[in-house]
């Protein structure tokens, strides 16, 4: 587990070390929430709106250089916006695998 990995998901920590990939991998596999789904969503807006703003103020001719003008501007702005909300997610699963782990340890012994 890297140093940045504990600053990000601290409930990481109370899982075995040899469990933990598995329960990040786990996490981030879980289904999103309507709210999470909504967040994205206004994400994608946002950046397309953005970005339809930006080339037009250009005035770029190549249609080729318009399109990859959009993608290096989007892919940051979509990681900025979005990539929150699925560590929002992330952090959720962590949190609420904890109590039935928890629970299975107490019902083993």
């Amino acid at each position: 587990m890297t140093p940045i990995d504990k600053w990000l998901y601290p409930d990481l920590v109370r899982f075995d070390p040899e469990r933990r990939a598995e329960a990040i991998g786990r996490a981030r596999r879980a289904s999103l929430t309507w709210a999470e789904l909504a967040c994205l969503g206004v994400a994608v807006m946002a950046v397309t709106s953005v970005t339809g703003r930006w080339v037009r103020l250009q005035d770029v001719a190549e249609p080729v250089a318009n399109t990859l003008g959009n993608f290096l501007l989007a892919i940051p702005l979509l990681a900025v916006l979005g990539g929150p909300v699925l560590w929002w997610r992330t952090r959720r699963s962590l949190r609420s695998a904890l109590p039935r782990r928890e629970e299975a340890q107490v019902s083993a012994r």
